[in-house]
């Protein structure tokens, strides 16, 4: 079992300039690392004032790029389903069948898209995220 840290809190606070925007945070990891046939899981620890609101479906979801830029997201989760200006740690498994092209036994970026979702630009608020946890 190994284990991948991004160390350092990041409080991003995105200027939505539509309601179908959407942007992503991404971090190239040293050495590929390989899920082909493994269990793979991002757990990542996120803090927004925006969670929890009913009325808002910013959505998240993750995304692995191998090391010929072909990507995979997961499905994407409702940023309303966390509790709202507290600490909430999300985690899916990215392991499994893979779509054609993708190089699993070579991942070298990981990282999280939000988007808009049908959110009226002028609601705002930050994310925060901390403690992201690559395991192979």
């Amino acid at each position: 079992l190994e284990s991948k840290y991004l160390w350092d809190a990041l409080w991003m606070y995105p200027i939505w300039t539509t309601s179908f925007d959407d942007w992503a945070l991404m971090t190239t990891i040293a050495q590929p690392i390989n899920i082909k046939n493994k269990k793979a899981s991002v757990l990542m620890n996120i803090f927004s004032p925006l969670a929890g609101d009913s009325t808002i479906d910013v959505r998240f979801s993750f995304i692995a790029i191998d090391s010929n830029g072909n990507q995979v997201t997961t499905d994407e989760s409702p940023l309303r389903s966390l509790t709202p200006n507290e600490w909430v740690k999300a985690s899916v498994d990215i392991g499994g069948s893979f779509p054609a092209g993708f190089d699993a036994s070579k991942v070298q970026k990981i990282g999280i898209r939000f988007r808009a979702n049908g959110k009226i630009p002028e609601i705002t608020g930050g994310i925060q995220l901390d403690e992201i946890l690559i395991t192979e």
